[in-house]
């Protein structure tokens, strides 16, 4: 790839996470050129993102009435994208990676007529088609969140067919921005030696917010007990939320919200020592810049997805049975976020503290993992109806949370390790799908050592769940199975197509019979939850399927059934043995318990 675009027109947090991609890519194609489509009102944070040889912006909110009851010119906008498109037409681009869900994105790129789209496209027809398994898998995870254990940077360096590496995020810092950091906490009576605490209050949705009142007595707290220095950031629409919390402490903040750019943001940033944040772009920020982060997950956010990237980031995720929130829904009583107390977040607090005693605020590298839990007996009385995540890499270098004390172990959390293992090997890192000879029976008992060992480490694990443990190979050996009949008449119709002239009866016939069968794999992932991963990349395959040529569609059919067999087969024997890795660790179980769990 010589001449590649990059699609991202969501929020400025996404942007951040797309960086380590774009660097990769640029480090795998030197001479390549780089151009990024981006949302216009993020425009700002694009400049200092680095390995970009060519910034467009795209701005389809210039179109809302101005208003109430007028409508949006639509001859407007069709010669808005009309210009756009043709725009980047011009660029003659090799490659699009799509990382945006939208229809719009879709319909944009299968206008710009490129050979290597990725991401989610269009038909001529308008039917949509997502290209690359590892972003058909990003499309995939809105609909089983709690199995998904990817973080979105890695999700998007597969998307290119880059290996992770970076173990960081890419932000440019300025001299002038530097400067600015420097007089803005001297005047504010910052000092060298003090304790500098960020705290970011607002977010995008006021449901993803912890409240006001308790990031004003957490800051109390935190002057009281350690003389920090709080500073409040945000953008101007959130001075509200930053003068409330300023008057319940009264006075004893620094309120820098909505006085600086996004350049003399990360510049503060970087003297914090935690920022303490919801879900927010500012966060990211954060991670880029070598900050540590304590963050605040609650409603639709959830640590796995978009937790910060970088060693040594605590997330407390709120422990309540409907979280995450679909994104779709607008929850009238967030209770979540009464969830994370005051106590919770001092405590994290004082871990990173402790962490940045131990080494030196410029060292953007991390310490061992089992740094993070020097001062675990801090936390022994707290945390009651949180989750404490704390963010580390593993040996193929994908970052991955893992509980910062022990959780107790359930069934999402067994399937979702599980999956994590099976998709790097089906998904594979070229960008094709890895379907053959990699169902070695030895490999993958060594795989569900190395997750169950991963278990029994962060894990609390009770005896109920090992039993119920034996349910779930059941129903992917019962995926398995019926992936076996999709492929035998999958040949058969292969088989009888070829010929001359074929029997266009059986092949109807043959065709009735693979939607009786892919309606009972659909029947399993609505019933069975663990199954909806691999059964939605399933759907969302076969909805891939366009053209009218029988043999090829009936041959690529063929490829989406044995992929189904390959992903299911592997789960079921990872799930077999990790079963059996907990029963043997579970010496303290009787007996006749073990034989229940082996029946």
């Amino acid at each position: 790839m010589k001449n590649i675009l990059i699609l991202n027109l969501t929020r400025m947090g996404d942007l951040l996470q797309t960086t380590p991609l774009i660097a990769g890519l640029k480090g795998k194609y030197p001479d390549s050129k780089i151009t990024l489509l981006a949302n216009k009102n993020f425009a700002d944070i694009c400049i200092d993102i680095p390995f970009i040889d060519e910034l467009y912006t795209f701005d389809i909110k210039q179109f809302a009435p101005k208003k109430t009851g007028e409508e949006p010119s639509l001859l407007a906008i069709y010669h808005y994208l009309e210009g756009l498109v043709d725009k980047m037409k011009e660029k003659r681009f090799d490659a699009v990676i799509n990382l945006s869900h939208s229809k719009l994105s879709a319909i944009f790129t299968s206008l710009l007529n490129v050979p290597d789209v990725r991401g989610l496209t269009s038909t001529g027809y308008g039917h949509r088609v997502i290209r690359h398994p590892w972003l058909n898998y990003f499309c995939n995870i809105i609909f089983n969140r709690n199995y998904n254990r990817f973080n979105l940077v890695d999700m998007y360096m597969k998307s290119g067919d880059v290996q992770p590496f970076s173990k960081r995020l890419f932000l440019n810092r300025s001299e002038e921005s530097e400067r600015f950091a420097d007089e803005f906490l001297e005047k504010n009576g910052v000092n060298d030696g003090d304790i500098l605490i960020g705290f970011q209050p607002a977010s995008s949705r006021p449901d993803r917010r912890w409240s006001s009142d308790s990031f004003a007595k957490l800051g109390l707290e935190l002057v009281r007990k350690y003389r920090a220095k709080i500073i409040i950031f945000g953008v101007p629409s959130e001075k509200d939320v930053g003068d409330e919390i300023q008057s319940k402490m009264d006075g004893r903040v620094i309120n820098a919200i909505g006085k600086t750019s996004v350049r003399e943001l990360s510049a503060l940033l970087k003297r914090c020592h935690v920022l303490v944040t919801n879900d927010t772009g500012t966060m990211h920020i954060a991670a880029a810049v070598g900050a540590k982060v304590v963050a605040l997950f609650f409603a639709h956010a959830l640590a796995h997805e978009t937790g910060p990237y970088g060693e040594g980031h605590i997330i407390l995720q709120a422990d309540i049975p409907c979280s995450p929130c679909s994104h779709h829904t607008n929850c009238k009583n967030p209770v979540c976020k009464d969830y994370i107390t005051v106590e919770d977040v001092l405590t994290a607090i004082e871990l990173q503290v402790t962490r940045y005693k131990m080494q030196d605020k410029r060292d953007s590298s991390a310490l061992p993992q089992n740094d993070i839990a020097c001062n675990l007996h801090l936390a022994t009385c707290n945390f009651s109806r949180v989750i404490p995540f704390y963010s580390a890499f593993d040996k193929d270098n994908m970052v991955e949370f893992l509980p910062l004390i022990k959780k107790i172990l359930d069934i999402n959390d067994i399937a979702g390790n599980a999956y994590r293992t099976m998709w790097k090997r089906v998904l594979g890192g070229n960008g094709r799908l890895n379907i053959s000879s990699h169902t070695n029976a030895d490999e993958i008992l060594e795989e569900s050592r190395v997750v169950a060992e991963k278990l029994k480490e962060h894990y609390d694990i009770k005896l109920d769940v090992i039993t119920h443990l034996n349910n779930l190979p059941k129903m992917f050996n019962k995926l398995t199975q019926f992936g076996k009949d999709g492929v035998s008449i999958t040949k058969g119709i292969i088989k009888e197509v070829s010929r001359v002239k074929f029997d266009a009866e059986y092949v109807r016939e043959s065709g009735n019979k693979i939607d009786e069968i892919d309606k009972k794999i659909n029947l399993v992932g609505l019933t069975e939850p663990a199954a909806g991963p691999i059964v939605s990349m399933f759907k969302f395959a076969k909805e891939n399927l366009q053209g009218d040529n029988i043999l090829l569609l009936a041959e690529e059919t063929l490829i989406i059934y044995t992929t189904l067999i390959i992903e299911a087969n592997i789960m079921e024997r990872m799930l077999n043995g990790i079963n059996y890795e907990l029963i043997n660790s579970k010496s303290e179980i009787k007996t006749s318990e073990l034989m229940v769990c082996s029946l």
